[in-house]
């Protein structure tokens, strides 16, 4: 389904360090939400250098959701032997973006699975190694 017409109050979305929205998630957010770009190109100008496992927010206009909260995450074409694609570096993502939303009080979040999509690294995994 698409995960933009979830009933929440925000979306996790990942990004490659460059932030340059380039998976289908991503895209589809920058498409729907015009401002989100702007907002983006805003916290690279702010914050300089993104690391693996950053976590920010951005506000949509129109919403629902509210906010889209960005992880970054690391693109596998940045080396042959990648050491940062491994499972457990996957849930430390997902353990940054529930701990940001806890902290920013987010009452709900639709979260996907992260490295399944655009880089398909971990689409052999059972459901239950993410949790």
């Amino acid at each position: 389904g698409d995960i933009l017409s979830s009933n929440v109050d925000s979306v996790c979305c990942g990004q490659d360090p460059s932030l340059k929205s380039n998976g289908k998630i991503a895209k589809s957010i920058i498409k729907k939400y015009k401002d989100v770009r702007a907002q983006i190109s805003e916290h690279v100008l702010k914050k300089g250098e993104h690391h693996f496992g950053h976590v920010f927010m951005t506000d949509c206009n129109p919403n629902p959701p509210r906010h889209i909260i960005f992880v970054v995450t690391v693109s596998p074409y940045s080396g042959k032997e990648n050491p940062k694609t491994s499972l457990e570096t996957i849930k430390m993502c997902f353990t940054n973006v529930l701990e940001f939303a806890y902290q920013n009080d987010i009452p709900s979040l639709a979260l996907p699975l992260l490295g399944t999509g655009n880089f398909t690294l971990f689409l052999t995994l059972p459901i239950n190694q993410f949790i």
